[in-house]
């Protein structure tokens, strides 16, 4: 069984990390941390919604989903750069073992 979230980034952020030898050869230099709220009816200004469907789409979720905290860090600069400060994202969590 999987649960899909839909959250948006609310901010990210950027420092030095101080990484092993193993990931300074690979070039894990940067530390971003992602942070992410759950999406809420209207889901910001009328501007960012672009149709019906996106504001029920989330409501729906908002009403699921009403409080949450999540935020990762992330040293895979290529990673980090799939994240933007205002955009939505589908968050799926199956366990591990399935």
């Amino acid at each position: 069984m999987a649960v899909r979230a839909k959250l948006r980034c609310i901010e990210k952020s950027e420092r030095a990390a101080y990484p092993s030898q193993e990931a300074a050869e690979l070039g894990f230099d940067v530390q971003v941390e992602i942070k992410l709220q759950p999406m809420f009816e209207g889901g910001g200004s009328i501007g960012e919604i672009q149709n019906v469907n996106a504001i029920e789409e989330n409501r729906i979720f908002g009403l699921a989903t009403p409080s949450a905290q999540f935020a990762m860090l992330i040293q895979n600069r290529a990673a980090a750069d799939q994240f933007e400060v205002g955009s939505d994202y589908y968050v799926d969590f199956t366990p591990a073992d399935a």
